[in-house]
């Protein structure tokens, strides 16, 4: 298959010596020849968002879809705060993304300031490690906020925006307590 490319290869710069050298017109014969030759899909910038992205997993993914092309809404509670750096490719929105509002201003700012959503990782969550006696009201209470009302309303809005555009994906980030449980441990809070 190499030696086949190869000479696909000299090939081409072959025609293109004669196309040079040729007396005619250069430019209709290197644009019939152009013409000849497929193009290449031109490939747009893609949008993501990141909720939890103040640190761990959220902060690196951010960095990472950063440097690798997309531009990137990161969210959590104090994300300016936390001095991730905002660039015309990443944009910072602080906020609980439990809240409805939360998650309008994050969705609204990728299509304000991207045009689309390509991406969404949910990646916020809440995890308390003590055992589910010692769990109080309030700490149900944000638990299961982060963790179903964060994951809820940023995946609607979301995913309403790409059915509209008819493509996007959505990555859920959890924790293995789910499978593989520790005793004493709510795994169902574990996110």
């Amino acid at each position: 298959m190499i030696a086949r490319e190869k000479d696909l290869y000299i090939e081409r710069n072959e025609s293109r010596e004669e196309i040079s050298s040729s007396t005619g017109d250069k430019n209709e014969i290197a644009s019939s020849y152009f013409k000849s030759v497929p193009e290449l899909p031109v490939r747009r910038a893609k949008t993501a968002i990141v909720t939890g992205a103040s640190s761990g997993i959220g902060l690196e993914l951010a960095k990472k879809l950063s440097l690798n092309g997309y531009r990137v809404v990161a969210n959590s509670r104090r994300i300016t705060a936390a001095r991730t750096a905002e660039t015309d490719h990443i944009k910072l929105v602080d906020g609980d993304i439990s809240l409805l509002e939360t998650a309008e201003r994050v969705v609204a700012t990728a299509i304000q300031h991207f045009g689309t959503i390509d991406l969404l990782v949910n990646n916020a969550g809440v995890f308390l490690p003590k055992p589910f006696m010692e769990y109080t009201t309030e700490d149900l209470r944000v638990a299961f906020a982060t963790n179903l009302f964060g994951f809820f309303f940023v995946s609607q809005l979301a995913v309403a925006r790409m059915r509209l555009q008819k493509f996007g994906h959505v990555v859920n980030i959890s924790t293995s307590l789910v499978s593989q449980p520790i005793a004493g441990l709510p795994a169902s809070l574990a996110n």
